[in-house]
Order: structure tokens, then C-alpha cells, then sequence
């Protein structure tokens, strides 16, 4: 009865310690939901039909990363970027009254993800987060072509060290202001509209 007790003691100890560590494991991931599109209709945008794709032209898939107690440790985006903004650029185009084709639309509209990421620099007492997002959106067409960089950029100080929540914050900040430059533009349906017509 003794023995077994002991074992029983022994098995959630490290039961114990294994929850503990798991709760320690900073979170690595960062999901990002882009906000409704309210853009204004147009019925006349139906009689342009549109392809949306995206593309992730970043060299490195991490969103940010900062060290903590020695260690690096690296943030990712949930869904990839890339699929976010298509996502957000083809809720914007519908809003606005574009048709959405899968493929073979006269017009291709690709979003170009150049830059989403936030710097972190840490010291002992301070901390700064600067975050950049840079978009491409590229019409494409047998008329021609047109290009839109949007960029944006923000940043956060504080004291001490900076974890994935203070990351988050800055970065939605930059996302959600790339976001409303997409919804706000009207120079991309404009090149749509010229250029399927």
C-alpha cells in the first residue's frame, strides 16, 4: 500500500510539473481577423469581374521575436498574412460591388505583401516595438496594369521587457491602419474599372 502510494505521490508530481511548464511556454502565434468591409456599393462595379490572389513576398514567415530569459522566441500569424489580406481586399472589392471570379476574371487583383513585421529592442528597464506593414496591390489586365503601395507604421515604448501581448497590440495598430488603407482607396477600383472596360 506504501509503494504504491509513493508511486501514485511521484506520478502526479511529475504530472504537476509538466502542466506547470506547459502554462509557462509563451504564447508564439498571433491571429489577425480583418474587420468587415463598409465600403460604399456601386452597381455599376457589377459589370467588372475581378480575380483576388495574394502573394507573401517576405523572406522570413515570422511576424516578430523577442528574447526572454535568454531565449528567442519567435511569432508567427494565424492565418498566413498572405491569406489575410486577400482576404480583406476581396471583402472590399464585393463591398464595393466587383464580381469575384476564382479564375479567369478579365482583371487580376493581387495584394503583395512586402513587409509585416515588429522590431523589438529590449533593455534592462525599456523596451520600443516598431512595426511596418508594406503592401503592393497590383491590377493586372490585357489593357495594362496598375500598382499601389500602401505602408504603415507604428510604435510603442514601455518599461521593462515586451512579450507576444505588447507585440500584439503595436502590430494590430499597423494592421488595422493597412486595412483601412485598402478600404479607403478608391484609386484601385478606379484602375479596375479602366482597365476591363
Amino acid at each position: 500500500m506504501y509503494k504504491s502510494l509513493r508511486c501514485f505521490a511521484s506520478a502526479c508530481v511529475m504530472v504537476a510539473s509538466f502542466l506547470l511548464a506547459a502554462c509557462q511556454t509563451p504564447q508564439n502565434t498571433i491571429t489577425f481577423t480583418p474587420p468587415a468591409a463598409v465600403g460604399p456599393f456601386n452597381a455599376q462595379n457589377q459589370n467588372s469581374s475581378v480575380s483576388v490572389t495574394s502573394r507573401d513576398l517576405r523572406g522570413n514567415q515570422t511576424v516578430s521575436q523577442y528574447t526572454y530569459d535568454g531565449q528567442l522566441y519567435p511569432i508567427f500569424a494565424q492565418p498566413s498574412i498572405a491569406e489575410v489580406f486577400q482576404q480583406a481586399l476581396q471583402q472590399d472589392l464585393n463591398s464595393k460591388g466587383f464580381r469575384i471570379l476564382p479564375n479567369n476574371a478579365p482583371a487580376v487583383v493581387t495584394v503583395n505583401v512586402k513587409q509585416f513585421y515588429a522590431n523589438v529592442n529590449q533593455g534592462n528597464l525599456r523596451y520600443k516595438i516598431d512595426a511596418s506593414v508594406q503592401l503592393t496591390i497590383q491590377v493586372q489586365s490585357a489593357k495594362g496594369e496598375y500598382s499601389k503601395n500602401i505602408e504603415t507604421h507604428r510604435s510603442q515604448e514601455g518599461a521593462f521587457g515586451a512579450k507576444t501581448p505588447e507585440i500584439q497590440k503595436v502590430l494590430n495598430q499597423a494592421f488595422t491602419d493597412a486595412i483601412n488603407g485598402i478600404y479607403q482607396d478608391q484609386d484601385v477600383s478606379n484602375a479596375i474599372i479602366r482597365l476591363t472596360h
